[in-house]
């Protein structure tokens, strides 16, 4: 097997990502379980869909022919969510490449329990905790660096004298008519806002509806999934409380539980508490652009009512759409962000 960039044959990419896949089966059964596979204790029926996910999404990579001189990455992973090495992995098995996950200070176990169930064929494939001092200067030594997470992650990208590329932050939205928001999509609409107790990308944090929303029909369906999706062991109580009566005091109606809040808003509130779903209504798409204005642009998912609704977001950062219920789903090759694609991530483009 070749390393360093050159791809390898076709057949035996296919044969490595299986492999993968079956590593990534083996977590899965873990977590169902009961084995605590991380630092952070994680919801484990999400988790477990989600790495049965992945390890499908293997199966259907794409395999574009290289077309650039990237040969090697370094990563800085983020802390809220654990499988974002397992949807960079594809890119390094395909290609060859070498690949480095600087892991983050809260969440080192998950991918050394997956890197431990690797063969020595994914000898190419390394990740550890580094000092910040120490992570800049090993990225020097990689091709290309993506970096995950928000403010410092500027702050470390004028640091390094290598292309970079910045994923985030972002978050997810969603639009429905009233007429379409049943009782059974409401709880989907849950469980999107509760994956990860919404701190991932594509957490849904905000829910646009065209007519008047009565919030109510929320109550039951979090209840429902909120005993499902429990609070991680990183959950911070004191932020969500005090977040919370912020919002009180700017909300026209909510309802809230333990853990969980749905507060509908007239505007995008200043304090985005975790767990916590902010409905407003509006009478068309371009209200709920008008609203979002320039964070139309740090948008990630969008969970829509109906698909044809997709043609309204064009504008805007959106990467990924899907029904609700399945926005911690997105397809096979998915590259995070809208323009990111596997070409332009092996030359090196950080711009685009």
């Amino acid at each position: 097997m070749c390393w360093g960039g050159l791809r390898m044959k076709k057949e035996d990419a296919r044969l490595l990502l299986a492999k993968a896949s079956e590593v990534i089966l083996e977590l899965a059964k873990r977590v169902k379980k009961g084995d605590r596979i991380g630092d952070i204790e994680y919801q484990r029926e999400l988790l477990y869909m989600v790495l049965l996910h992945i390890a499908d999404s293997y199966n259907g990579f794409p395999f574009p022919e290289k077309s650039g001189d990237v040969n090697s990455l370094f990563v800085f992973l983020p802390g809220n969510v654990p499988v974002v090495p397992l949807q960079v992995l594809p890119i390094s098995i395909v290609y060859n490449l070498k690949i480095f996950f600087k892991l983050p200070h809260n969440e080192q176990l998950f991918f050394h329990n997956f890197r431990k169930l690797l063969s020595n064929q994914f000898d190419f494939i390394d990740g550890n905790y580094l000092s910040h001092d120490e992570a800049l200067r090993r990225a020097e030594e990689y091709d290309f660096v993506f970096i995950f997470g928000g403010k410092t992650a500027y702050r470390i990208a004028e640091k390094l004298n290598k292309p970079v590329r910045i994923f985030g932050p972002r978050f997810s939205i969603g639009y429905i008519n009233k007429l379409d928001l049943t009782e059974e999509i409401a709880k989907k609409i849950a469980f999107d806002n509760l994956a990860f107790d919404t701190a991932g990308c594509l957490s849904l944090r905000f829910l646009f509806v065209q007519g008047r929303a009565d919030i109510s029909i929320f109550r039951e369906a979090f209840k429902y999934i909120s005993s499902r999706l429990q609070p991680q062991s990183n959950f911070d109580r004191d932020i969500f409380e005090y977040g919370t009566s912020v919002i009180l005091m700017d909300s026209e109606q909510f309802i809230r539980g333990a853990d969980w809040m749905v507060s509908k808003v007239k505007d995008i509130p200043t304090f985005w508490p975790p767990r916590t779903l902010f409905v407003m209504e509006v009478n068309s798409p371009e209200d709920a652009l008008a609203i979002l204005g320039d964070l139309r642009y740090n948008l990630q998912g969008a969970a829509l009512g109906k698909m044809e609704l997709k043609k309204y977001f064009n504008d805007t950062s959106v990467s990924y759409f899907s029904e609700f219920g399945k926005l911690q789903f997105p397809p096979s090759g998915w590259m995070f962000e809208k323009g990111v694609n596997i070409n332009n991530i092996l030359k090196g483009v950080k711009d685009v």
